[in-house]
């Protein structure tokens, strides 16, 4: 469409529309548009000029073609205001595709309601979801023909997935548009639609997941446990249709977990040989670890946390592939569990039950090991006196087991956060005390973590531009065949001068410059103005929070400054933000309606069958690695705590 087409400040076709729109302003001032599609380029590149914000040196030019479109609103509003229910439906059938949206914006802005009536909505709509769906986001004009437009979504069988997309997905690049209902459509009748979905020929496998998702909205969208089960049942069905498809392609993941006997220094070792990745864990290693170590083995070889102890198995963002997020539907209240977080914990649960197997061989329960570690090591390291806690037997069956650990994981959380306010632990206190989840527990130490501030946009796309492959500012000549992966691995390993970039990729740049990111030396070469930083925002970026304690006074600075910036917050829990989603997705479905809410089966009574013992058994396992992670990350508080006050503390006094 050789037309201005205004989307957002974000998309990328601003700059061509820009130029464009020029081009017609001028054509505009000798001849001004008389048809619909004209009159709607006028809106547009109004649009355009009231929201772009032109760079310092084209400003003049730019303020200059923005006076000559001061009145493009009022020739748009003129031409709608005399447009009948008669003219509108052949205008709308010239409209091209990309203003249809737009046509109905205009109506909805200017009040142009003579231009419709019932019969016309109806005759426009007919039975194209995608032209109601242009009418919904238009939230007075739902209103004013609520009657109709109830009518036309009780009537059109694929209604279901407007409801769904305002109410329970997840849309990544929606510019926070919203779809609006009539008033007059009842709970029951939204819910009589998605009865009627689940009930046609051909519901599609996408949106039948997001109803299973989905999570009631009072007064708005509320499912009946009935029609949830509908759902279950109605999905496990389409699932294995499309699986038993002859056209469907399924591809396979494989991975190996061997405990070897071979002698070898080395505490693991990878490799491809066979086609997919073999981990190999060398047992002498284990064997010569400490009680204490053998539990820390877990965080560090398995790679469960990293070096300053953040969960590396909770999604990450950066691990996400587009496509994924493209074609993989989530509910706005669904964990995201994409494919590189299936694969990392599919692989800790193997890696535990082996590395059991291999303590049963030695005599040494992982249950005995964990109890030590948190009543014996804690207190002899840390001083930190823990109530004894109660773990499973190794005879106990996989049930009684899950039945066991469970309360035993809100129990220390609950002494853990007792300890961190009362600086003892009373059991008579304890036994007082509320319930209380175990994510909820708090650090010893405030601000234990600097998190993005998501109401702050500028903070992602610092990250983005700074460590995202997809950014391409890595993409510059002579450097593009060493293979960087991001703008701060070119920068640190070459001398990277600014007019290397070229034109569209200067604006990132000055972005970073702006925010305090880069600076321009006297050779006109790229630096970082703070380097001692760059490894916590690498881990702000791919933990959505980084450890504050554990960096250096240049980086903590660093980190303060962009605080007061407003881009990051703190937070002082054990746990961070995505740490704690995480252990929810596990735990329970307060948060997520697709987690495994454990707490349910095995702490609420809902207990799934007794003879599933597999199903069991990976439960255990799943639990039995929350507990292993919570007692490292108590073990790490408990010692950066000390650190503070044996290195952090004396420094300021000396310095006072």
């Amino acid at each position: 469409m050789d037309r201005v087409c205004y989307f957002s400040n974000t998309d990328l076709s601003i700059g061509p529309n820009l130029n464009l729109a020029e081009v017609r302003v001028s054509e505009y001032e000798k001849c001004a548009p008389s048809e619909i599609n004209g009159i709607i380029e006028l809106w547009h590149i109004r649009k355009l000029f009231e929201n772009v914000v032109p760079k310092t040196e084209c400003l003049e030019d730019f303020e200059m073609i923005k006076s000559k479109t001061s009145e493009y609103y009022s020739i748009v509003a003129r031409f709608f205001k005399k447009l009948s229910p008669v003219d509108v439906v052949d205008e709308y059938k010239r409209l091209e595709w990309a203003y249809r949206n737009t046509f109905w914006v205009i109506i909805d802005q200017f009040k142009c309601y003579n231009a419709i009536d019932s019969e016309t909505l109806k005759s426009i709509i007919g039975s194209n979801v995608n032209e109601l769906r242009c009418v919904l986001k238009n939230c007075r004009i739902v209103e004013k023909y609520k009657q109709v437009i109830k009518e036309l979504l009780l009537q059109e069988k694929l209604s279901a997935h407007l409801l769904l997309d305002e109410f329970v997905a997840c849309h990544t690049n929606n510019n926070n548009e919203h779809l609006y209902f009539p008033s007059s459509l009842s709970i029951s009748e939204r819910e009589d639609i998605v009865i009627k979905y689940l009930e046609s020929e051909e519901p599609n496998l996408n949106y039948v997941r997001l109803i299973v998702q989905a999570k009631n909205v009072a007064d708005k969208f509320v499912l009946s446990a009935k029609t949830r089960l509908k759902a279950e049942r109605l999905e496990r069905k389409l699932n294995d249709d499309l699986l038993h498809d002859p056209r469907t392609c399924i591809t396979r993941r494989q991975f190996e977990v061997v405990f070897s006997s071979i002698e070898d220094k080395r505490s693991m070792s990878v490799s491809y040989e066979k086609g997919y990745p073999s981990y190999n864990y060398h047992k002498s290693f284990i064997v010569s670890c400490s009680d204490s170590n053998k539990v820390i083995y877990c965080g560090r070889v398995f790679n469960w946390m990293d070096k300053y102890f953040m969960i590396n198995l909770i999604n990450k963002n950066c691990e996400v592939e587009a496509i994924e997020q493209a074609f993989m539907d989530k509910s706005k209240t669904a964990y995201p569990n994409y494919q590189k977080f299936e694969d990392k914990n599919n692989l800790a649960i193997y890696q535990l039950a082996g590395y059991n197997n291999i303590l049963l061989q030695l005599g040494l329960p992982i249950e005995r090991l964990l109890e030590n570690f948190y009543i014996s090591y804690l207190s002899e390291e840390f001083c930190y006196s823990g109530l004894p806690i109660r773990l499973p037997k190794v005879e106990d069956g996989w049930l009684e087991k899950c039945r066991i650990i469970f309360p035993e994981l809100d129990n220390i959380a609950r002494q853990y956060d007792t300890f961190v306010k009362e600086d003892e632990i009373d059991s008579e206190y304890l036994a007082m005390l509320p319930p209380q989840k175990m994510s909820e527990a708090k650090s010893l130490l405030m601000n234990k973590y600097y998190e993005i501030n998501e109401s702050n946009p500028t903070i992602k796309q610092v990250l983005f531009y700074l460590f995202a492959s997809a950014s391409l500012l890595y993409n510059v000549a002579p450097y593009k065949h060493k293979k960087y992966h991001s703008l701060v691995e070119l920068i640190i390993h070459e001398s990277v001068g600014y007019d290397q970039y070229t034109s569209y990729q200067k604006s990132k740049i000055d972005f970073l410059i702006e925010n305090r990111m880069l600076k321009i030396d006297d050779e006109g070469k790229l630096k970082f103005t703070n380097v001692k930083i760059l490894p916590a925002l690498k881990a702000i970026w791919e933990f959505g929070s980084c450890s504050y304690w554990h960096y250096d006074k240049d980086a903590r600075n660093g980190l303060d400054e962009l605080l007061e910036l407003g881009l990051l917050v703190t937070d002082d829990h054990l746990l961070t933000k995505n740490e704690r989603g995480y252990f929810s997705y596990y735990t329970d479905n307060s948060e997520y309606t697709n987690g495994y809410a454990y707490r349910n089966f095995y702490a609420h009574g809902c207990t799934p069958q007794a003879n599933d013992d597999n199903a069991h058994a990976i439960a255990y396992f799943s639990m039995l690695r929350l507990l292993i992670i919570l007692m490292l990350k108590i073990c790490d508080d408990l010692w950066l705590a000390r650190r503070i006050l044996a290195v952090e503390m004396p420094k300021q006094s000396i310095q006072s």
